[in-house]
């Protein structure tokens, strides 16, 4: 019998701030799991309780639900992140904007945006600087890159490098629980041409 592709997922971001990013992850996830019962799956988080009540999916039996200890980025990417990566035999790990350093498997990543590169002025200076550093490097050694839009992609592509077939675009994922469509805010988007979707 062939052993299952073991998949590992940077959740961090679960047990921070609603925020995109955030909601991404979890909802993208959610549906990558049901969609993949052929893989293992290996959920890095600090607390299971964030995820309680996401989705069904991340119960699910080719789940595994890792806790781990709270850790600043550095720690995160260059000790913890390796090591999860051999302790179980990953064959491929995914982060958001950033990969370990050392890998001991293959990686994936999802770059929201690199806003920093063409708005500098908006940002902190080393904000800017790591971010040129480790998200070009994340960008041109993952097998894969994500992003959220064409322009994003476009930017990726101009900026560090990564041909088109290596960038494939996954707009946002939302949280149905919190975010329904609705006749409130009409008005509020038609005096900019805008019309709403179903």
């Amino acid at each position: 019998m062939v052993a299952k592709r073991r998949i590992g997922i940077d959740l961090h971001v679960a047990s921070g701030i609603y925020q995109g990013s955030r909601t991404h992850a979890l909802e993208l996830f959610a549906r990558v799991i049901r969609l993949s019962p052929e893989y293992e799956f290996y959920i890095f988080l600090y607390d299971r309780n964030a995820i309680k009540g996401i989705s069904d999916a991340y119960g699910m039996n080719n789940v595994h639900i890792v806790e781990v200890p709270y850790a600043n980025a550095v720690k995160r990417y260059i000790w913890q992140l390796p090591q999860f990566q051999r302790r179980y035999k990953l064959d491929l790990l995914h982060t958001q904007y950033v990969v370990p350093i050392p890998s001991f498997s293959a990686c994936v990543v999802t770059i929201h945006d690199i806003l920093f590169e063409d708005y500098p002025e908006y940002f902190e200076p080393l904000f800017i600087l790591r971010s040129r550093i480790l998200m070009r490097y994340a960008a041109q050694n993952s097998a894969h890159v994500f992003t959220v839009s064409e322009y994003s992609k476009s930017k990726i592509q101009e900026k560090y490098g990564v041909s088109s077939e290596r960038i494939s675009v996954i707009y946002n994922a939302i949280n149905h629980s919190r975010f329904t469509p609705q006749e409130k805010g009409i008005e509020a988007i038609s005096k900019y041409g805008l019309k709403p979707k179903q």
